[in-house]
């Protein structure tokens, strides 16, 4: 704001040694908290700016990116500007597979490893978007971009397979990201548009967790996390629980008068 509490557009407003001034007056200004975004406030961000400068598809992005639906979304230029970098990774790593060596092939495990990836994102993917988590299917495919990526310039990446992942990817990121998703489309040399392009389905032999980490509570309160393998007994469960130092050690001459499990996720054990 000015002087006389009149509020400025962040464009008309300069710095000059650490001191914010009216460049239309020359005036020094205000600089306040953070506002929610007003026109009377003059803090509106202008989208068609934005998209000019970072494109339709950044913009998209940072607002599904943000926050879940039902809240405000606040607005910074470090957010669009990663969603612009995203944005440029997807295509860089579409460059990349498009020139993989055919000649390289991996192992049946690294297979594996790969298939869980694409399967797990697809029944990711499917779920928040049925469920409107918009803002964690978006850190679900940065997970998934970051682990194709690592692959790729560990030189750990078969092009055929590496291909028909892209191609899964591409056909999921599609709702967020249509214009990048069907310039990259393009490249894989399939004549048929990706908008008409059927879901892709998940194998469930392929989402099954390889290990869970078991929350272990004593009266409520959280003592250890425990690593096992999923879909365990109960019984068997228990017994490994109670073999663990940070639990026996408060377990110890006392009195088991409760035991709650919750399936692959909490033991809870009351003593007395």
């Amino acid at each position: 704001k000015n002087k006389k509490g009149e509020w400025l557009f962040p464009e008309d407003v300069v710095e000059d040694n650490g001191k914010f001034f009216d460049k239309n007056t020359n005036e020094e200004i205000i600089i306040g908290p953070s506002e929610s975004m007003s026109k009377s406030k003059k803090n509106v961000v202008d989208p068609q700016t934005v998209i000019n400068h970072y494109g339709a598809d950044a913009v998209r992005w940072f607002v599904l990116s943000d926050s879940p639906p039902e809240r405000d979304i606040q607005w910074s230029e470090e957010g669009i500007s990663g969603s612009y970098k995203f944005i440029q990774k997807i295509w860089s790593i579409s460059e990349m597979i498009q020139n993989l060596n055919t000649e390289k092939i991996l192992s049946d495990k690294q297979k594996t490893q790969c298939e869980k990836k694409i399967n797990k994102l697809i029944k990711d993917i499917e779920y928040n978007i049925e469920n409107f988590h918009f803002n964690v299917a978006v850190a679900k495919f940065y997970e998934f971009i970051n682990f194709i990526s690592k692959e790729l310039h560990e030189n750990r990446a078969e092009k055929e397979l590496f291909t028909n992942i892209i191609k899964k990817f591409l056909i999921l990121i599609y709702p967020f990201t249509p214009h990048i998703a069907s310039e990259c489309w393009e490249k894989t040399n399939d004549n048929n548009p990706i908008h008409k392009n059927k879901w892709p389905s998940y194998d469930k032999n392929f989402t099954q967790e390889d290990n869970v980490k078991i929350v272990i509570q004593i009266n409520g309160k959280k003592r250890a996390l425990f690593d096992t393998q999923p879909n365990k007994s109960e019984d068997l469960i228990l017994e490994e629980i109670l073999q663990i130092d940070s639990v026996k050690k408060v377990v110890m001459n006392k009195k088991i008068i409760k035991k709650i499990y919750v399936k692959n996720k909490l033991v809870n054990i009351v003593i007395q």
